[in-house]
């Protein structure tokens, strides 16, 4: 009397693991698209200007989240002495704008500007540092000073405010969607690959 061979259970559907790197790839594009990064600012980087502004304005290109303390920007000076009045704002008719007003009679000289952002799609922060100048250009040495920043990458700080990164707070929400998509197919999937490795 012949036994018979133990079943081999079916080996594990090559669509699934795909499916799964897929959500695993949306997961952390998700995450790099959810933070609130500049976009453009005025002073823009590096900018010259003649006279001091009023105010430093920074735009980003997603939502920021209304927090207190949680969005910041604040300005040092040629002597690194405060230049900002310490009242950061965030637009309420639009949440990708956020400004704080600087004092008057600032003299000429290099402006650093530092921010932080809190993102309303996530809640991760995000920030860096630019300068502007008033009334004289930057030395080769204050260049140097400038490249070495932790401030947002040229190709996002030279574009345009009509930029298609005002886009990737679109892409993050889509981002997220396609998560939960992917994983309830490959639930689905895992579920009737079960069924059908138990009846063979």
């Amino acid at each position: 009397m012949h036994s018979e061979a133990p079943s081999r259970p079916r080996a594990f559907p090559a669509w699934l693991g795909l499916a799964l790197a897929l959500c695993i790839w949306l997961a952390a594009a998700g995450q790099v698209l959810a933070h609130a990064h500049y976009s453009h600012s005025q002073p823009s980087i590096g900018q010259v200007l003649t006279t001091a502004p009023t105010r430093v304005d920074i735009f980003t290109d997603s939502d920021m989240r209304k927090l207190a303390g949680a969005n910041l920007i604040s300005v040092s000076g040629p002597d690194g002495s405060q230049a900002d009045d310490g009242n950061t704002v965030v637009d309420d008719a639009n949440r990708q704008h956020f400004s704080v007003g600087l004092n008057p009679n600032l003299p000429p000289g290099r402006y650093v500007v530092s921010f932080k952002t809190l993102s309303d799609v996530d809640g991760d922060t995000d920030g860096g540092k630019f300068t502007f100048y008033v009334g004289t250009g930057p030395t080769d040495a204050q260049k140097a000073q400038d490249a070495s920043l932790n401030g947002p990458p040229v190709a996002i700080a030279t574009a345009p405010a009509n930029s298609a990164t005002s886009n990737r707070s679109v892409l993050a929400v889509v981002a997220r969607a396609g998560i939960v998509l992917v994983l309830a197919v490959a639930a689905g999937g895992v579920l009737l690959w079960r069924r059908q490795a138990m009846r063979s």
